[in-house]
């Protein structure tokens, strides 16, 4: 069987990680309260993004009525006109 040598020990002992070198990474808390932080985060930008669709659409809906009753003003115009040239008789 082989031995093994200080040099080996130490060599393969230098590429460990050191507490310190531990110290700067997240621990399962941290991850945890990082993961339920981003949750709260998405729910409430789904929560904006819904009242701006909800405030776009009611938006054009008031549009849209709007033009409705532009173009029942207009259908109305268009029938007196209709009315009043056809009392006069046009000689061709």
């Amino acid at each position: 069987m082989a031995e093994i040598t200080k040099e080996y020990f130490d060599k393969s002992l230098k590429n460990l990680a050191t507490k310190g070198d531990l110290d700067n990474l997240a621990t399962k808390d941290d991850l945890v309260q990082l993961e339920q932080n981003l949750k709260n985060h998405v729910e409430k930008e789904i929560f904006n993004l819904a009242e701006v669709n909800a405030k776009s659409f009611e938006r054009i809906e008031r549009k849209l009525e709007q033009r409705e009753e532009r173009v029942d003003r207009l259908e109305h115009d268009v029938k007196m006109i209709n009315q009043v040239l056809s009392t006069f008789k046009f000689i061709p």
